[in-house]
């Protein structure tokens, strides 16, 4: 009977201990263990946010790099460009320096031919470089692009025709006739003896001066004469490889029908061309003209044989160049 009792007492123990493994209590502790580890809202709100000193406020602007805004690495801003043409700041215009040059050379521009201006760089200087003809005489300045000073100046008589006007126009030269004379004189021959007499108004080291050159026997005088004193600067004869009086003779074209031949060529008329010159030359025992002229800002060079009358030779260049 006591063997029984301690058994039922025993399986009591053991129910009653089944029983409380079961309880809610346990059984939440066990479901907090299983749950992912969350903060509460109210943690949420008490948490202390610490600043990033480096973040930007919502007050202030993010700068965004603006490639347009810088100049790309090696290129040249709008101000230098604009300078080059000359129509920045602080540069005059091409119509300003031509007029300075005119002003200066006393010269109007519906009295001038082929006027040329383009803008230039001179030792690190913007220049203007201002270019042209009036009456016989070809004009070079070059102006200060910034202050508009004139800075050169070139004047050069070209080919004189032998009509007298630069004489007249001046007052202070001789005449063309007046320095043909002194050479003739000099070299001992009449105007009547002499083959292709040519006289020329031209500039040699600031100074005007004559060039008078011409074939009388078998020599041809080249004489530079000073065209205020008159004085002879220089003489050069030079003994030919001919007899000049046997010249005319063995020439089949004469001087007329040579420069005739080289306009055709050309396509223009005499009244179309200026400064136009022809002389009688000799190259290794041949005889040929040169003609030169000027039209329509080129200029031409001819070579025409002085027996057969064909152009031997021609060249065509920009006045500019």
């Amino acid at each position: 009977m006591k063997k029984i009792f301690a058994l039922a007492l025993a399986l009591c123990l053991v129910l009653a201990l089944a029983a409380c493994g079961n309880s809610p209590a346990s059984s939440a502790s066990t479901d907090d263990a299983n749950q992912p580890d969350t903060a509460s809202a109210d943690d949420i709100a008490t948490t202390d946010i610490v600043p990033d000193e480096n973040a930007a406020t919502a007050d202030e602007e993010v700068p965004i790099d603006d490639p347009a805004a810088t100049p790309a690495e090696g290129t040249s801003s709008g101000s230098d460009d604009a300078a080059a043409s000359g129509s920045a700041d602080g540069l005059i215009s091409e119509a300003d320096a031509e007029s300075i040059a005119l002003t200066d050379a006393g010269v109007s521009e519906a009295d001038t031919v082929y006027l040329h201006t383009h803008l230039d760089r001179d030792d690190g200087r913007q220049v203007y470089d201002v270019e042209f003809y009036a009456g016989n005489t070809e004009y070079d300045y070059e102006i200060d692009a910034s202050s508009g000073a004139i800075l050169s100046v070139d004047n050069d008589i070209e080919n004189y025709d032998g009509s007298g006007a630069a004489a007249a126009s001046s007052g202070e030269v001789i005449s063309p006739e007046e320095a043909a004379n002194i050479a003739l004189t000099d070299a001992g021959v009449s105007e009547a003896d002499t083959l292709y007499l040519y006289t020329e108004l031209d500039r040699d080291d600031g100074r005007q001066v004559y060039d008078v050159e011409f074939y009388a026997g078998n020599t041809e005088y080249d004489y530079e004469i000073d065209a205020t004193s008159g004085d002879i600067r220089s003489v050069d004869n030079d003994i030919e490889n001919y007899d000049g009086h046997n010249v005319s003779a063995s020439v089949s074209v004469d001087l007329e029908s040579a420069t005739a031949t080289a306009l055709a060529d050309a396509g223009v008329s005499e009244d179309q061309v200026t400064r136009l010159r022809a002389e009688l030359d000799e190259d290794d025992g041949r005889l040929y003209y040169e003609i030169d002229f000027i039209y329509n800002e080129l200029e031409y060079e001819y070579e025409v044989d002085a027996n057969s009358g064909k152009i031997v030779s021609t060249d065509r260049e920009s006045i500019y160049d």
